[in-house]
């Protein structure tokens, strides 16, 4: 929306060495990667944010099937950038794909990493997971003006003062929730918490590290738990900016395969930044691999 003719700029920088496809709506980008499948191709590149990666790679899952994923290269163009960030990625959505065209079909290999995909409730696939207050934080972020990274870190500012401060803010985004959740079947969390946050990839945004033992343990996702007390999220941000385990005795993390998590009632949650509809169980699971091409130098 903010460039409309970009889908035309990078179409001519691809010229007749592939295709650039903009789907209009969901069913369009069921078709168009169905046609990738069909095609074999290698690479596939993204230009969106968290949700525009997520939709992608939930509708690729699908087509593929058991089918391996090509590789997949994210042009950084959307609001949110997490995952693109979290990899280092930087430079605008043209001058990326004409980095990765020229290595490609000079025969030069693209670097890549191995990330493996979330799995939530089936259906959804994604790289970053959050129920309690990530949802609610992104209502906030979401509502009046354009999100941008400097509206994201302004409220993150405005939330931990609110924290600390006891403000309206912090009581419509901090609201402490009794769950029960099993780590691969073994029970977890039995408890008051104020969110559960689960990662495939370390960098949660903003340079945080909180799930850095996702690289340690290849093919595993790790999950935080927070207690009701909203001030152990601030406390151990200097620990997440250093990928330190937690400290605080109410902080629980576990590396494993499948979460499942229950509450009294209806759990909001969201992945790669997406909302979705509150459901009685939410399950996380581990997801296909997907090999993600890295910037080169």
């Amino acid at each position: 929306r903010r460039n409309p003719h970009l889908a035309y700029r990078l179409g001519y920088i691809m010229g007749e060495k592939g295709t650039v496809e903009q789907p209009e709506d969901l069913k369009a980008l069921d078709d168009v990667v169905e046609g990738f499948r069909d095609r074999d191709v290698e690479v596939v590149c993204i230009n969106g944010g968290d949700g525009t990666i997520h939709k992608t790679l939930t509708a690729m899952v699908k087509a593929y099937g058991e089918k391996p994923l090509p590789k997949i290269a994210l042009l950084k163009g959307g609001t949110m950038n997490t995952v693109a960030h979290g990899l280092r990625i930087k430079g605008r959505p043209a001058d990326l794909m004409e980095s990765i065209l020229a290595r490609y079909h000079q025969g030069d290999p693209l670097p890549t990493t191995r990330r493996w995909l979330l799995k939530v409730n089936g259906e959804h696939y994604g790289f970053l997971f959050g129920m309690g207050m990530v949802p609610k934080f992104l209502k906030e972020y979401y509502t009046g003006s354009e999100p941008t990274p400097t509206k994201g870190l302004w409220l993150v500012v405005k939330t931990v003062i609110s924290v600390i401060t006891g403000g309206a803010l912090a009581q419509r985004v901090v609201t402490p929730t009794k769950i029960r959740a099993t780590m691969d079947g073994r029970l977890w969390q039995d408890r008051m918490i104020s969110t559960i946050v689960v990662g495939s990839v370390d960098d949660i945004g903003f340079g945080l590290l909180a799930f850095f033992k996702a690289l340690l343990y290849p093919g595993k996702m790790h999950a935080l738990s927070f207690g009701s007390n909203p001030l152990d999220i601030i406390r151990e941000i200097p620990r997440m900016l250093r990928a330190r385990s937690a400290t605080q005795p109410d902080v629980h993390d576990s590396v494993g395969e499948k979460l499942v998590i229950s509450g009294d009632g209806p759990i909001r949650w969201m992945i790669d930044g997406d909302g979705y509809e509150p459901s009685q169980i939410v399950t996380v699971e581990i997801g296909p691999p997907v090999d993600l091409v890295l910037p080169t130098r």
